[in-house]
């Protein structure tokens, strides 16, 4: 058996799923106007000036969403995902996906993006084990603080402890992602797949010979 770990957004979906849902929820007027600007301005931060998914998760949190009630910023989910979600899937990532659950792997989906959106991407894909970044409530379950992020150096520890478990060596060990903040993720496997790859992990996957997809 093999552990076969996939990122999602920009890997086994197009988009980046976080960033398109805040988009939707201020679309339904969930979050104000003055905030869409604030958000596109620290994605592009993320996609070009090397702000760690980690520092942008925590910025958007903290000017977004901190305070506001979980069940709401929730609620839009399903339907979300039933308009947008079947477009949005990169298909060359999601065949290996399949291909992995047919050969009965074990797949771990591994994401940075909040756990009320990717159980449910998850519950589609009908991958039974996943991580996702998640939060701490109040009684009145008002979003209080982060929890945990699912970093790259995150993503790592989560996987070495699943191989552990599972005794799966290092050369049974599969990582799928776009992102170059998942290179400690890359380091504890043998197969290496850059998926639809970022300038900087481009780079890195030519000069090691990574297959990229």
């Amino acid at each position: 058996m093999k552990l076969c770990i996939f990122d999602l957004d920009k890997t086994i979906l197009r988009i980046n799923s976080s960033f398109h849902y805040y988009i939707y929820l201020y679309n339904n007027r969930i979050l104000p106007f003055s905030s869409l600007f604030k958000l596109f301005k620290y994605y592009i931060k993320y996609q070009f000036f090397n702000l760690s998914p980690k520092e942008l998760h925590n910025v958007v949190f903290n000017r977004f969403l901190k305070g506001k009630y979980l069940n709401i910023i929730s609620d839009y989910v399903d339907t979300y995902l039933e308009k947008y979600l079947s477009k949005s899937f990169y298909l060359p990532a999601v065949l290996k996906m399949q291909s992995a659950i047919n050969r009965k792997d074990h797949v771990i989906l591994l994401s940075n993006s909040p756990d009320f959106l990717v159980k449910k991407i998850a519950e589609v894909l009908k991958i039974n084990d996943y991580r996702a970044s998640t939060y701490i409530v109040d009684a009145k379950n008002r979003l209080l603080n982060i929890e945990k992020v699912i970093d790259g150096v995150e993503k790592k520890k989560i996987a070495l402890k699943i191989a552990g478990k599972m005794n799966i060596k290092k050369e049974n060990i599969e990582v799928y992602s776009d992102c170059i903040w998942d290179l400690p993720l890359f380091d504890i496997a043998n197969k290496k797949v850059a998926v639809n790859p970022t300038k900087k992990l481009l780079k890195h996957a030519l000069k090691n010979n990574w297959e990229i997809i």
